[in-house]
């Protein structure tokens, strides 16, 4: 059975990141395979849009390597 955190619950994870750093350096998104996440893009794009300088992704690369569409989302 697939579990995942919600989008919300992602959001107020990140909230907490910036509210503990001020403007983290860095925040890794990862945990299982962040990339199969049914809302992967809105949690990139909700990471992207806090004051969070470098987000990394930690995938195994199968998606990105496998999925045309998906790897030209991320560039």
């Amino acid at each position: 059975r697939q579990t995942w955190r919600s989008l919300e619950q992602v959001e107020f994870l990140l909230d907490c990141v910036v509210r503990n750093e001020g403007e983290p350096d860095i925040v890794q998104i990862s945990g299982g395979e962040p990339t199969i996440h049914p809302e992967f893009f809105q949690i990139l794009d909700a990471a992207k849009s806090r004051p969070i300088k470098h987000v990394m992704v930690n995938t195994n690369g199968i998606r990105i390597a496998q999925d045309e569409d998906f790897a030209k989302r991320l560039s």
